[in-house]
């Protein structure tokens, strides 16, 4: 996720940790914030493999219509990818435009989904996408 981690909306935040923190004995989630785009792409560059499945979120993504929607991406992901996913929130000036296209259209997503046509903070759009993991 792009942008910083403060203490402002401490709580968005600890919901996002007691989350994940229930998620544990099912899966690893591992959230790390990056402080712009730049430090998107080095940390891309460093830590992710050619094999994992990248599912970027953007507001132009495929919109997740349910959370039976949202399930079904995640285990077609999970099939292709071999367990491992990168998902990817922007900041809030959005993703940079090679996060916005899947690969087929000669982007650097496998896939872009849009949780909600309404306009979340990134905090925000965390905080739903980690409990729809849950869910």
């Amino acid at each position: 996720s792009v942008g910083r981690k403060t203490q402002k909306e401490k709580w968005a935040e600890d919901a996002v940790e007691e989350y994940v923190k229930r998620l544990g004995p099912t899966l690893s989630l591992e959230c790390q914030w990056l402080k712009d785009d730049k430090a998107l792409f080095t940390t891309l560059a460093k830590d992710v493999s050619n094999r994992e499945f990248i599912i970027s979120m953007d507001a132009a993504g495929r919109l997740m219509k349910s959370s039976e929607d949202f399930s079904e991406v995640l285990f077609d992901a999970v099939e292709q990818s071999g367990a491992r996913i990168t998902f990817i929130i922007g900041g809030a000036e959005g993703l940079p435009e090679e996060f916005k296209a899947d690969k087929s259209k000669g982007g650097r997503s496998d896939l872009v989904i849009s949780l909600s046509r309404l306009t979340l903070t990134h905090k925000m759009a965390r905080l739903v996408f980690v409990e729809q993991i849950y869910r």
